[in-house]
């Protein structure tokens, strides 16, 4: 059978980056990467003019992510030498995602004061950025005992992968409207809430144009700050599904 491997591409912002380490602790096979195509609207709402350059947070957050991996391999050292008499060991090992620090990111630097638009660009080139890494990505099983680095397990299955977007409220309707190959107008998105989106199958779609030849609605230009009916309105063909919106029924109150 074939295993299933995870990769996530998160915003390099912590908030994001604290989210994707606590899926990961509960998802094996996990491989991590920042990619600062998926951060924050960059708009002047929301940032001032004396940004950081973008390359210092990066290296701020990958030296970070570095000392919590060497702390983890120490913790894993020192846990396999606590064997008790019934030859088990004494702790259990926490998970931590294998980072990737060689990938290569699509976006290097901010793109400051960012317009609507030229948002919107940055998020579905980022898109397809990053499901193009994933299908050339040889999935690799990090914590294995039997790690081969090949993108097959011993009975010859391929690896699943399962691709992760951990970004921001304005990300998640940019990337879902990229999928669906079509402007909407964006929706709340609460914290910690999950948008699936699954592949079509070709035989099983269904061409709602009137036309396939008709091309997709025009994104507004960099100087359209409002929402357009123009672009919004519009319904396109599209090889993807989204079969979960914004759901936050994961998220469990512990005062009920």
């Amino acid at each position: 059978m074939a295993t299933t491997n995870v990769l996530i591409y998160t915003s390099p912002f912590q908030r994001c980056i604290d989210t994707s380490l606590g899926i990961a602790r509960h998802l094996p096979n996990t491989i991590l990467r920042l990619e600062l195509g998926l951060g924050e609207w960059m708009c002047e709402r929301f940032f001032e003019d004396d940004l950081a350059p973008a390359s210092r947070l990066l290296a701020r957050q990958q030296e970070t992510l570095a000392r919590k991996q060497a702390e983890a391999f120490s913790s894993i050292a020192k846990n396999n030498n606590n064997i008790n008499k019934n030859g088990n060991t004494a702790t259990k090992t926490t998970l931590l995602p294998w980072v990737d620090y060689g990938y290569q990111a699509l976006r290097t630097e901010f793109d400051f004061p960012e317009h609507y638009g030229d948002m919107l660009r940055r998020f579905d080139d980022t898109r397809l950025h990053c499901m193009a890494t994933a299908a050339t990505t040889t999935t690799i099983q990090p914590f294995s005992k039997n790690n081969k680095n090949d993108n097959s397990n011993s009975n010859g299955g391929i690896s699943n992968v399962v691709v992760l977007f951990i970004t921001h409220a304005v990300g998640v309707n940019a990337l879902l409207d990229g999928f669906r190959n079509q402007l909407t107008r964006p929706i709340e998105t609460g914290y910690c809430s999950i948008s699936r989106v699954t592949r079509v199958h070709p035989s099983k779609s269904t061409t709602l144009l009137t036309s396939p030849l008709t091309p997709p609605p025009p994104l507004p230009s960099p100087k359209e700050e409002k929402d357009s009916d123009d672009f919004h309105n519009a319904i396109i063909y599209s090889e993807w599904t989204v079969d979960l919106l914004a759901s936050d029924i994961h998220i469990v109150d512990n005062n009920d």
